[in-house]
């Protein structure tokens, strides 16, 4: 008995090898947006895997509705969790976190208003993050802006708050009022320092180090209180410099949206950013130079103020030596970040296939239905044997079907299907624009082609019949008829497959027709828009500002007083600030000449890649041509239609192309300035996926080209492209 059990364990786990060694690790996850602030998250997951998975962590203000639910659905099980987001929808700021043993998950999002995302999300350290801004296209106006900053700011003081007050103690017991009231505006001028670093491409240090900045600027300043007391040092170019430093370290709103935000855009919310914190510092201080003023009149003030100096000392000590270690640690990870390593699932030996075990079919026939809002595919699935095809016996003395047999099948099924098969959209038949069909091999991971044609088992013999239909726009209802229905068949398992999930039907002989409906009609196509560098403006107004304070102070000392004279440095000061992203004016040409830096050619590639990538969701050639225009100059278009089309096809498997998911710049370099524009060096990943006879292949390349950009029509175009490296990574 104990060697039965060994036996059949030792099985069971060949069994699952043999499934897992051809997982990629990659799920598909579906959310949809329902009625009254309800959400549905579905993942197609193989029953094997199901262990893989657990319910997702909501976000703190929603809540599971019901049990998990599960509904097998062809070859795969769909698991879906439904929960309630309260009394406001998912927000901007939300996020899911998936502890799932996967590599990685696309998402593809539903919302209520037709607009649609769908985004690939890689597994981190703390698991699988989902933003829900990454799934959601959102005005990015001012006012949003705006807000972020200030929610940012929040969260900041919400972390640090103990070091900003302890630095506003140390000054406001330092200094005399209106000493106090400079070395408050002395950081607030820091602060405005750092979006004219930011506009002028002075990158950031790492935010960790500013904490310490401002605990060892507390303990310097309490040292001095407790060892020259008599004494009053100027600290103020000290606070100007942690200022500067303090806005420096963060430099960007935690937003990440899939479109990058432009250096305009960030510096806006900087500016909220800075704004808060020093309206914060002016209110704290405020408050806690009135608080010593009334100590100073009391009894044993001298004690009180002592003992505050040595206990916030000791706090300030303390907390540099706790953020200390994270600030040392940090270079060490953004080195692994330079160079980082593909998930075990990911790595470049899993595009090794593990042969797949052969699967009879159940039924006669089968048909998969995918719909997008670009084509319709309907791929059949058909048992040879029930065609009654002439065979022959081979050496084995088994009954084959011929190669010549086959040709002649195949051109059948197409005639027939071609005339038989018919598909509506809303109510208008389509005719199919492209229908093939190959003698496949059926696996448990999928439907592969034979890669040159073999005497084929006559009891085996499968055959994968494809049918496209290019759709104008996206469909609100599909019906698909098979007509006459075949005799010999009686019923046909279908399985329709959209982006928002799996839905199974039966065609019988009484009900020959199957309708399929979907929130679809709404559906908005992806935005190619063409590209341009942001142009170089200067802030005209704050200029103005920063002369007529230079006047303030040198011109007028003789003149006014010295409290008129601050008062009005301060207010040209806050004009100047608050008016910087804002009121700005195109710089000269002669000024704006030179190479861009990389940041800004990044986003540029990033969307121009994202353009070109788009433009093959469409089906037809002319309407890639088209939008492949915006981004690609004419003699490009053509090279890069065929080098995608050959990129982006899964092997063996009849010409099916993945659709892209995700467009990831990993390196710009070597930029050089060209007669009409310029070179570089790029590196990029490119991930993506297609649903193939019922099963979901996906792909991931990594290229490196030299590529030369053109102005044309004040928009960025590829003019010409050297592909150095093109490596398949999944």
């Amino acid at each position: 008995m104990r060697r039965q059990s060994i036996l059949i364990t030792l099985i069971l786990f060949l069994f699952n090898g043999s499934i897992l060694a051809d997982d990629v690790g990659i799920a598909e996850v579906r959310l949809i947006e329902e009625e009254n602030n309800t959400y549905s998250f579905e993942v197609d997951i193989p029953p094997s895997l199901l262990a893989t998975i657990q319910s997702p962590i909501l976000p703190s203000h929603c809540s599971f509705i019901g049990n998990p639910e599960q509904v097998s659905v062809g070859p795969m099980r769909v698991v879906r969790y439904r929960f309630s987001s309260g009394d406001t929808p998912l927000l901007a700021e939300d996020e899911l976190l998936l502890f799932w043993q996967r590599s990685g998950v696309v998402v593809t999002a539903y919302w209520l208003d037709g607009s649609s995302q769908r985004e690939f999300f890689d597994r981190e350290l703390a698991g699988i993050r989902i933003p829900v801004n990454r799934l959601r296209e959102l005005e990015i106006n001012k006012v949003f802006l705006l807000r972020r900053g200030l929610m940012d700011a929040i969260s900041h003081l919400g972390r640090f708050w103990l070091l900003h007050f302890l630095l506003l103690l140390a000054c406001s017991m330092f200094a005399k009022p209106h000493n106090l009231a400079k070395l408050i505006l002395s950081f607030a001028t820091g602060h405005g320092l750092s979006l004219i670093a930011a506009d002028l491409g002075i990158t950031s240090f790492q935010s960790e180090i500013s904490p310490i900045m401002m605990g060892l600027a507390s303990l310097m300043i309490f040292g001095t209180i407790a060892y020259h007391k008599q004494r009053e040092l100027r600290f103020w170019p000290v606070l100007m410099v942690m200022g500067l430093m303090h806005g420096l370290s963060y430099t960007s709103i935690s937003f990440n949206q899939p479109v990058d935000l432009t250096l305009l855009q960030l510096i806006t919310a900087r500016l909220a950013f800075n704004t808060t914190l020093d309206i914060f510092h002016a209110l704290v201080a405020t408050g806690l130079g009135a608080l010593w003023l009334y100590i100073g009149k009391r009894k044993f003030s001298r004690y009180i103020h002592t003992g505050t100096v040595y206990l916030a000392g000791g706090l300030s000590l303390t907390s540099i030596l706790i953020l200390l270690p994270a600030s040392l640690s940090t270079p060490l990870a953004m080195k692994n970040q330079l160079n980082p390593t593909l998930p075990a699932s990911s790595s470049p030996r899993s595009i090794t296939p593990t042969p797949s075990r052969p699967v009879e079919l159940s039924d006669p026939l089968q048909g998969f239905i995918t719909i997008t809002p670009f084509e319709i595919r309907c791929e059949w699935l058909i048992r040879a044997r029930d065609l009654d095809p002439h065979t022959v016996k081979s050496e084995s003395g088994k009954l084959t079907i011929s190669t010549d047999e086959q040709r002649i099948l195949k051109d059948d099924l197409i005639l027939r299907f071609n005339k038989e098969t018919l598909v509506a959209v809303d109510g208008l038949q389509l005719d199919a624009s492209v229908i093939q069909a190959d003698f496949v091999s059926v696996g448990n991971y999928g439907v592969t082609t034979r890669p040159a044609p073999i005497a084929e088992p006559v009891n085996e013999a499968v055959i994968g019949l494809t049918m496209a239909f290019v759709l104008a726009e996206a469909p609100s209802q599909v019906s698909v008829k098979l007509f006459p229905y075949p005799e010999k068949i009686p019923s046909i398992p279908l399985t329709f497959t959209d982006p928002w999930g799996s839905t199974s039907e039966l065609l019988t002989r009484e009900s020959s027709t199957v309708n399929w409906k979907r929130r679809m009609a709404g559906f908005r196509r992806p935005t190619i828009r063409a590209v341009s560098l942001e142009p170089v403006t200067w802030p005209v107004l704050t200029i103005i500002m920063l002369i007529v304070a230079g006047v303030i102070l040198f011109f007028t000392r003789r003149r006014w007083s010295i409290n008129l004279r601050y008062t009005m440095i301060i207010i040209t000061f806050v004009i100047g600030v608050a008016t910087y992203p804002f009121v700005r004016a195109s710089a000269p040409i002669s000024l704006s000449r030179g190479v861009p830096a990389e940041e800004k050619l990044e986003k540029a590639m990033h969307q121009i890649l994202v353009n070109i990538y788009r433009a093959f969701d469409y089906r037809t050639e002319e309407a890639i041509y088209d939008r492949l225009a915006i981004s690609a100059s004419g003699d490009q278009l053509a090279l890069i239609y065929l080098q995608h089309r050959s990129a982006m096809e899964i092997e063996n498997r009849g010409g099916a192309r993945a659709s892209v998911d995700d467009v990831e710049i990993l390196e710009i370099s070597d930029i050089r300035p060209l007669e009409g524009g310029l070179s570089l060096r790029a590196s990029w990943m490119v991930s993506g996926s297609v649903n193939h006879f019922g099963h979901i292949h996906y792909r991931k390349n990594r290229y490196k080209a030299l590529i030369q950009l053109t102005s044309q029509d004040g928009a960025l175009k590829i003019k010409g492209i050297d592909v150095e490296v093109e490596e398949r990574v999944l």
